[in-house]
């Protein structure tokens, strides 16, 4: 299995475990207490975020591993705690543990995501492994309560096991370089994009979350069917047909207006589907617009997860309004709302694909590029480029100069020998073989092995191979 698919694992495994936590919270809790949990939980979620975003510059590689594991301890405990709910304090005591690690482990996979998954699968590298998620949480929804916790804490474990499988410190990819300086400068464009959906989302929220009840019992099962239909689907377009994305996403939050304005029964049960269904689009368009963004950032660690970082708080607190203030505030203003909202997004949306497709017409440079023989694009960069560049740790001598070893050498700290026998590990050879190409005894070849293994924090030759991926 590669890196990829570990990490696609991983990123739905902890979205799996995240739900399951947030619907048996929910069912524990006083009805006239939902909202406020509700709200609680996706602030806490977003903290998490926030959290890896600034520690982990502190961290050494070591200990940001270590603070992973804590993590997935907490969320463990988090876990454990709400299976023995018996009061609020045991509540708001798993809320606190299991939102701020769950938020600091989703920004961890999504940082890397954004660095190590090629633009053009982004997309269905998030909705892909979201689908998987939403199906896997059909048929645990199916199992009594003990069991559903039980489940959780099997999905931790298996957490934990693919997060020691997940390629470290690999060279970022180095898109669009040309457009950094214009993609840096829409920064806040992105962060209101993100703000604005929130705020919907969270509206839509507040036509559920007062009744509970009776949409867990109803539609929520049956929902996570067409969530998974719509992470597939948007995943697929978000690479294939970017365009479509934030179309399908602004017709989606038009829906709820016609339940706010009329609202029978079957409306109910109509935008219970249909707002599960078209939700993946929402989710995707902001998660990939981040990724995007990243790299070319100050703070990439906080920038990667900020699309999820920005949106669940806010959509927590627009819930909260919506359900105190808006119900209450009449079919023309809450009409009114929606409107300023939806137009918002529409224009936002427009100024974003007008750079989408000016950054289409840029010739990508990828750290692959660096290696060919065939051109050389350092001649064809500018000075804000080359220190762009310089900072992401790409080494920018010429091409027919920068071997894969030159870039192993300054990207490892290795020996001349070393970078000789890693290309050579990388080609799956034995030890016996890489002897015989270098003109060595194994022993040396082993004790440059060992050596790799520990410039690289890597375990073993197969995990060395999945985090080196020329």
């Amino acid at each position: 299995m590669t890196g990829l698919t570990y990490g696609g694992l991983y990123n739905a495994s902890a979205f799996f475990y995240n739900v399951l936590f947030y619907m048996m919270l929910l069912r524990q809790v006083p009805a006239a207490d939902i909202i406020l949990y509700n709200t609680a939980f996706m602030l806490l979620c977003g903290g998490g975020m926030v959290l890896y975003g600034f520690a982990h510059e502190k961290f050494s590689l070591a200990a940001g591993r270590r603070a992973l594991q804590v993590s997935l301890l907490g969320s463990a405990t988090g876990i454990s705690l709400l299976s023995l709910a018996k009061g609020a304090w045991f509540s708001w005591s798993a809320i606190l543990l299991f939102a701020l690690s769950f938020g600091y482990l989703f920004a961890c996979i999504a940082h890397k995501a954004a660095y190590q998954i090629p633009i053009v699968r982004q997309g269905r590298f998030i909705g892909y492994s979201l689908a998987l998620s939403n199906f896997s949480l059909y048929f645990a929804l199916l199992l009594p309560d003990a069991s559903q916790s039980a489940v959780m804490l099997g999905a931790v474990l298996l957490t934990f096991f693919l997060l020691k499988k997940i390629p470290h410190n690999t060279l970022p990819q180095m898109t669009f370089v040309s457009q950094a300086a214009e993609v840096k400068k829409n920064l806040p464009l992105a962060v209101l994009i993100a703000a604005a959906l929130g705020v919907l989302v969270g509206l839509d929220d507040s036509i559920f979350i007062p009744r509970f009840a009776e949409y867990e019992t109803s539609y929520f099962g049956i929902s996570r069917l067409f969530t998974a239909g719509g992470f597939l689907l948007a995943g697929y377009l978000a690479d294939m047909f970017p365009f479509y994305l934030p179309i399908i996403a602004i017709v989606a939050k038009s829906a709820p207006m016609l339940v706010r304005a009329s609202s029978p029964q079957f409306l109910l049960s109509l935008l219970a589907y249909t707002d599960a269904f078209f939700t993946g689009a929402l989710i995707v368009l902001v998660i990939r617009l981040f990724f995007f963004i990243a790299p070319y950032t100050k703070r990439p660690a906080l920038w990667a997860t900020m699309g999820r970082g920005i949106e669940m708080p806010l959509s927590g607190l627009a819930a909260l309004w919506g359900t105190l203030y808006l119900e209450s505030a009449g079919i023309a203003v809450i009409l009114a709302v929606h409107t300023a909202l939806l137009l918002l997004c529409a224009v936002l949306f427009y100024q974003v694909l007008i750079i989408y497709a000016r950054t289409q017409k840029s010739r990508p440079l990828t750290a692959g590029n660096l290696m060919k023989n065939d051109i050389n694009p350092i001649n064809n960069l500018t000075d804000s480029e080359l220190t762009l560049a310089a900072n992401a740790s790409i080494p920018l001598t010429a091409p027919n100069t920068a071997s894969p070893q030159d870039i192993m050498r300054r990207t490892y700290g290795l020996t001349d020998r070393e970078a000789d026998v890693l290309m050579e590990v990388l080609q799956e050879k034995s030890i016996s073989e890489i002897a015989a190409a270098l003109f060595v005894t194994e022993r040396t070849v082993k004790y440059h092995i060992g050596n790799l293994l520990k410039k690289t924090d890597c375990q073993n030759q197969i995990e060395l191979r999945e985090k080196i991926q020329l």
